[in-house]
């Protein structure tokens, strides 16, 4: 049984949600998507839980546009 990957690199967020590395690290600017550092030089990483809550709140945020509009 494979076990599911904790954390994730912004490499690998892109390529879930088909769209650029750098498009990633805006979403993580803009505190849409939770990141962390596991030390100062080290590069950004992405809890899956983190993930999948930032996708869900994005859709509930979509749907409730499109009721709205």
């Amino acid at each position: 049984m494979k076990m599911k990957k904790i954390f994730l690199t912004t490499t690998e967020v892109a390529e879930m949600l088909g769209v650029s590395g750098q498009t990633v690290r805006n979403l993580i600017r803009c505190g849409i998507i939770r990141s962390y550092r596991l030390n100062p030089s080290g590069r950004l990483l992405i809890r899956q839980e983190d993930l999948e809550k930032a996708i869900i709140t994005a859709s509930i945020s979509k749907k409730e546009e499109e009721n709205n509009a």
